[in-house]
């Protein structure tokens, strides 16, 4: 699926370096330095990459792509002692909160303003976490790499690719934060919210299938539930084709 493709590429290149005996040396050694000049050097070819850190087994960074600080908990929602736990590589969509956000430098690359005033702080996230393990099956640690969905449009241009004629957007709670359709003046409509309707049948667990109306135009519209590590729901996948 295209919203995942970029999640498998971080997936499948984390594995890699998460078997390199230098990464695990360093993540032993807490060797700070070494780590995110490695996070540097990964970044030249992933560049899409937004969050980018190593953490030891409690969780707390060692080394960050976008800041020299370390020591703080990096927990996102759970899911980093998910993957610990389970000596495997998980893949999830997060509600990164503005703390976070701010302390990676990301706050104003994720933030918007919904269509209702509300400024949204907080940024949706395409997150992988990857297990560090030695020879002896001991975790070490783990690689956390993320992609900010807020303001970034790989995915609703790709997919419309695919769909000739499609609207496709991606929402974090009622807000758009990422989308293809623009208005009259030919700027895109992030920070649209989704009909009322549609919210109440998405934040029940459901798809919705049906008519909406954009900007006086009625669409047949598909939305799909968005859920964390935990299950819950947290935005949506909506592609929509104008009716003729």
């Amino acid at each position: 699926m295209q919203y995942y493709s970029r999640a498998y590429q971080m997936q499948y290149g984390m594995l890699q370096a998460s078997t390199e005996g230098h990464v695990k040396t360093a993540l032993k050694g807490r060797d700070k330095d070494l780590l995110r000049s490695q996070l540097i050097a990964w970044k030249e070819y992933r560049p899409h990459v937004d969050l980018w850190a190593v953490v030891d087994p409690r969780m707390r960074t060692i080394a960050s792509l976008n800041t020299k600080d370390s020591g703080r908990l990096m927990p996102l929602n759970g899911l980093v002692e998910k993957a610990l736990g389970s000596r495997g590589p998980i893949i999830s969509t997060e509600v990164i909160p503005h703390e976070l956000l701010m302390a990676e430098g990301l706050a104003g690359a994720a933030s918007i303003t919904a269509e209702d005033g509300r400024v949204l702080g907080d940024g949706l996230m395409l997150v992988v976490v990857t297990p560090v393990v030695d020879a002896n099956g001991s975790v070490l640690g783990a690689i956390i790499s993320g992609d900010l969905i807020n303001n970034d449009f790989f995915v609703p241009d790709s997919l419309s690719e695919s769909i000739s004629g499609s609207i496709v957007a991606i929402s974090m709670g009622g807000a758009q934060v990422s989308t293809n359709g623009v208005d009259e003046d030919g700027i895109r409509t992030v920070g649209r919210l989704i009909p009322e309707a549609v919210l109440d049948e998405l934040e029940a667990g459901l798809g919705y299938r049906g008519e909406i109306d954009i900007a006086g135009k009625a669409y047949m519209a598909a939305f799909d539930p968005i859920r964390d590590n935990e299950g819950l729901v947290i935005g949506s996948l909506f592609v929509g084709l104008q009716k003729e």
